[in-house]
């Protein structure tokens, strides 16, 4: 029962109050409670909503695959097919974000295989948003506008897991993408319509005190204003910049990064062009992103050489976005727990010997 509260508490409530990262511990501690009273279903959906949770923090993508290497190999030898269904397309995403597999957008590689994940149930929507998320990472808007419609009829129940509101970000953010290289006036605003809905969702949830949602909207209105084309667009990919740095969210101010960097470009200011997309390429570096690093030095060649983008080295502006770190190899980050091969061990081994206990029990009762 405690590893069911701690679940729900977390993937459901939490999260709306308090800084994401915080339900990380206390998903781990409804895995290690479910694992010693062994109700391993629940302890393994308490580790995926963990994993999925690292990966929306933005915390380092080696330390995430480490993680969900060692737990995918768990989810094996439990036989819990469905967490491990569920777990595959966000270990794969990960790697394609490193840089790890053949093709960026195709969940092809060392976790899964694509063309064989489909053809399965569980999972498949899950593979589709990640996909959507990629998608829109390496620019290709056809495949994305492509998943975010499939994936519209599903987001608009059951609103309360925090991956919901990943979900509206990405479906504004490709409008608004989409919207930029529509020719047709008609279809343009057919795109603006359907972000600014999008916008206004988790504008609502903003203020409702949603405050992982603040710096999403915060880029989501940046890139709507980016249209007016008016002299304060900077500015505002600035405080959204230096929300996202200050919460913690490495992925989100690398991304508002480059979507300011591209404004600029836009806009014919090649000074800040060159700093902004400097800077995403640093931050997308710190996450481990170098797939998508890689992805902007070929799309920007003149910008981003190949001694740029590692460091931040540019000297432009001073913007001040505080203390970074790269990953952690021990058994936490941040402060906070990550999977342990000892006390795995020590769950198995406890695991072990209450299936013995039980088989003893149940064969003296005879």
């Amino acid at each position: 029962l405690k590893s069911r509260t701690i679940l729900l508490s977390n993937f459901l409530i939490v999260h709306w109050k308090e800084p994401l990262p915080k339900t990380l511990d206390r998903l781990m501690d409804g895995y290690d409670v479910g694992m010693l009273n062994g109700d391993i279903e629940m302890a393994f959906t308490c580790a995926g909503i963990y994993l999925q949770h690292f990966y929306y923090c933005g915390l380092p993508l080696q330390s995430a695959v480490k993680d969900i290497r060692e737990y995918c190999g768990q989810m094996k030898e439990y036989q819990q097919n469905k967490e491990l269904r569920q777990a595959q397309p966000l270990w794969q995403t990960m790697l394609n974000l490193m840089g790890e597999a053949s093709h960026p957008t195709i969940l092809t590689g060392d976790a899964m295989d694509q063309d064989e994940f489909e053809s399965g149930n569980i999972g498949v929507i899950v593979m589709t948003s990640y996909r959507m998320q990629l998608a829109y990472y390496f620019g290709d808007y056809e495949l994305a506008e492509t998943c975010m419609k499939t994936l519209r009829p599903q987001s608009g129940g059951f609103t309360a897991p925090y991956f919901q509101v990943a979900r509206r970000f990405f479906f504004a953010l490709i409008s608004l993408g989409l919207a930029r290289k529509e020719s047709s006036a008609k279809q343009c605003k057919a795109y603006l319509k359907q972000a600014k809905a999008d916008i206004e969702w988790i504008k609502e949830r903003v203020a409702k005190g949603g405050i992982n949602c603040l710096h999403k909207l915060m880029i989501l209105e940046a890139e709507l204003h980016s249209y007016t084309k008016q002299k304060d667009i900077r500015q505002l990919y600035d405080k959204a910049i230096m929300t996202a740095n200050r919460n913690g969210f490495k992925q989100d101010n690398a991304l508002a990064n480059e979507l300011a960097g591209v404004f600029c470009l836009e806009s014919y200011d090649l000074y800040w062009a060159t700093f902004y997309l400097e800077r995403a390429c640093w931050t997308y570096n710190q996450w481990g992103a170098f797939g998508k690093v890689n992805q902007l030095k070929v799309k920007y060649p003149d910008i981003l050489d190949k001694d740029k983008g590692e460091g931040g080295n540019s000297s432009r502006g001073k913007l001040n976005l505080g203390r970074t770190s790269g990953a952690s190899t021990g058994s936490n980050h941040l402060g906070r727990r990550r999977f342990s091969s000892k006390l795995s061990a020590t769950h198995k081994s406890l695991s072990d010997s209450f299936r013995r206990l039980s088989i003893s029990s149940a064969g003296s009762d005879v």
